[in-house]
């Protein structure tokens, strides 16, 4: 090994214990921070991004009034009886299958001051198939 080499090594490795020793504290700067950053990065992945909260979107759409309220059922946790799981399908079928909600007459729209009209697509049977909020 050249001679010169030896400071350069010895650079280095203080470098390198300084990074493993005080680069891991919080609040250590970027410069004896990055090799860990650079480590935990390789071996672990990228951070995972964080997942919408569901239970709050459907919160705020209820509360602009793009859905209707659904009652919250609670359960023994052992199930459901015969009787309730006949109510419920009746339920589903009948606001699927149901007459069509009429629009609302108070209509929501994100936009603020918005009064542009509401167009209603139906198909040849008369079944409403969209419903286009011009502003």
């Amino acid at each position: 090994m050249p001679l010169p080499l030896i400071p350069v090594l010895l650079l280095e490795l203080l470098y390198a214990v300084a990074c493993v020793t005080v680069g891991t504290r919080p609040g250590a700067s970027l410069w004896l921070r990055w090799p860990t950053l650079t480590w935990e990065r390789m071996v672990h992945g990228p951070a995972p991004k964080p997942r919408p909260n569901y239970a709050r979107i459907a919160y705020l759409e209820q509360e602009l009034g793009l859905v209707d309220p659904e009652p919250v059922r609670k359960s023994s946790g052992l199930g459901i009886s015969a009787a309730e799981a006949q109510a419920n399908l009746a339920a589903n079928l009948n606001r699927i299958f149901g007459p069509e909600r009429a629009v609302r007459a108070d209509k929501v729209c994100l936009v603020k001051g918005c009064d542009g009209p509401t167009t209603e697509i139906r198909n040849w049977d008369g079944v409403l198939r969209r419903r286009l909020h011009q502003h």
